[in-house]
């Protein structure tokens, strides 16, 4: 991808939309400062070169799992792979619209 920047900011934007969304399925107790804080360092993670996103994931089930107190297995392992998921219909979408095929 030749846009990283605005990978991040739509990776940090789904995140908290799609983590919030999973707690509140799951009943876990949560702030919007934990999910942000989550889906900030995630983001920024994904920047390191080659282990990057993998890393990102780990940050952010670790700090949901320290700020939130919440079950490591399912709660935020399905939260964190459902926000994944979410990341990429928009990320396709902004590819498509700003590298249109030729």
């Amino acid at each position: 991808m030749e846009h990283p920047v605005i990978f991040v900011v739509v990776f940090i934007i789904t995140s908290i939309l799609m983590l919030s969304f999973t707690f509140k399925v799951f009943k876990v107790q949560f702030t919007v400062v934990d999910v942000s804080l989550a889906a900030v360092c995630a983001g920024l993670t994904m920047w390191i070169p080659v282990v990057g996103p993998c890393a990102s994931i780990v940050v952010m089930a670790a700090i949901l799992n320290y700020r939130t107190g919440a079950q490591l297995m399912p709660d935020i392992v399905i939260a964190v792979a459902v926000s994944r998921l979410f990341v990429i219909p928009p990320m396709l979408f902004i590819n498509l619209v700003l590298d249109p095929p030729k």
